[in-house]
Formats: C-alpha cells, structure tokens, sequence
C-alpha cells in the first residue's frame, strides 16, 4: 500500500511528524522469500509517485523452487559449450594456417582475447578477405595451443620448448595473460642447461622481470654456467647481452 504524504498532510500532523522541526517517518517493510515470492506480481524501487511510477526498475520474478545462489559449474559449463564451439567447427569464420595445417576459428573469440586478431579484423586486411589468416613464425602445436588458451584459458601441459614457442606467439598476437603464464612456468623451470635461452628470450621480448630473475639465476650459478657451451654461444650471437649480465656481479 501506498501512501501519498504531501506537506499539507505533515502541517496536519505536525506533532507526529515534525516534532523539535526534525521530519521522522517511520516504515515497516515485510519482505517474501520462496514460493510467496515467487507470486508477487510486480515490485517497485525508489520514491514512488504517479509521476515516476514508471520510471521504476523492471519487475524481478523468480520462477518457482529457484534460489537466488550462483551455480558454480557455470563458468566451467561456459567454457565447455564456447570450447565445442572450437572443436566441432561451429559456425567458425576463419581459419588459422600454420605450415601443413588449418585451424577453424571465429573473429568474435580471436578479436576479444588479442588486440591485434581484432585489428586485423577491424581493418581490410587481406588476411580479413580471404577468411585466412597465415601463420609462417609458429608451429601447429603452438597455434594449437594458442588457440585452445584463447577458447579455455588453458594451455595444456607445457614443457620447456613449447612454453618457450607460446611465450613468443602471446608476445606477438598481445595476449598478455597468456605470455605471464609462459613467463611463469619459464622462470619456474630454469636451469644451468636452458638459463642462457632464456636470458636471450627475455631480452628479445622485453621481458624485465623474466630477464631480471634469469640473470639472478646465471650468477648464482655462475661457475657451472660460464664454463658451459650455451655461454660460449651466447657471448658469441650476443656479446653485450653477456657482458651486461656478468656486470650484475658487481654491481652494488
């Protein structure tokens, strides 16, 4: 029920509402849950008049025997029906082509997770033409598993080479969650036999944080890394990278 309360009908009562000149109302709100709830015909919201009666949020309904809790396989449902989308080929519009094999996809996916699909998307690239886009810098495994990322925010089960090959496709397509989580498992599984590719990775990447923990590592192994053929290889492809690294060692 409602109650038009206007200032005539406050002067009236003034006694009631306005003592000490302080406007006091007081409410008493019942509120139905469940079954009850789900028969109420429509609810309002804000200050109620019949001029902004139909300014008023949309009616809420709840169908009956619902709760108001999130089910919390839903994400995973989610990614499950967008991943089949993926596998079986569902209205996908372009393709990915590495060497010796083609990977369906859709604009929509690739152009929300990488700043450059959607550039490529946006724009009258050739690639945008002919629904094909040629990937000649990254093997089918690693589209494979950009793609599947893209799709699930997963990755698969990665082992040096092939975090090492995705590192630089996210780098390159700007899927940046994707290359923290390469950056991750990378630093995570240095050792003095793939230390120095790392290093080198880093650096042609601009990766300060990998190329800062990486070095970390070499000096700490230094006299087992310095003596080892990846050094030699490094000093020679990338002599500065090499002397700046060893120059840590004595620096403050």
């Amino acid at each position: 029920m409602f109650i038009d309360l206007n200032k005539k009908e406050i002067m009236k009562k003034k006694s009631q509402y306005l003592r000490d000149d302080v406007l006091r109302l007081l409410y008493e709100c019942d509120f139905s849950t469940g079954l009850v709830y789900g028969e109420i015909e429509n609810m309002n919201y804000g200050i109620y008049s019949p001029q902004t009666a139909n300014a008023c949020l949309p009616d809420l309904k709840l169908a009956e025997n619902t709760t108001a809790t999130t089910n919390p396989s839903a994400p995973s449902v989610l990614k499950r029906d967008i991943e089949l989308m993926l596998h079986e080929n569902v209205l996908c519009d372009v393709k990915l082509e590495p060497e010796l094999e083609t990977f369906p996809a859709h604009w929509f996916i690739l152009s929300a997770r990488s700043p450059v699909f959607r550039a490529m998307f946006q724009s009258d690239m050739k690639e945008k033409a002919q629904d094909c886009i040629h990937i000649e810098d990254a093997d089918a495994d690693t589209v494979r598993r950009l793609l599947l990322y893209m799709y699930t925010d997963e990755c698969g089960d990665l082992q040096w080479e092939s975090a090492s090959l995705l590192y630089a496709a996210a780098d390159k397509y700007q899927i940046l969650s994707l290359k923290d989580e390469c950056s991750f498992f990378l630093k995570a599984n240095l050792d003095a036999a793939n230390a120095c590719e790392a290093l080198m990775i880093a650096d042609l990447h601009h990766d300060e944080h990998l190329k800062s923990t990486t070095s970390e590592f070499i000096l700490k192994h230094a006299k087992e890394i310095f003596k080892s053929d990846e050094w030699i290889r490094l000093i020679q492809t990338n002599g500065k990278l090499a002397f700046d690294t060893m120059l840590l060692k004595y620096e403050d």
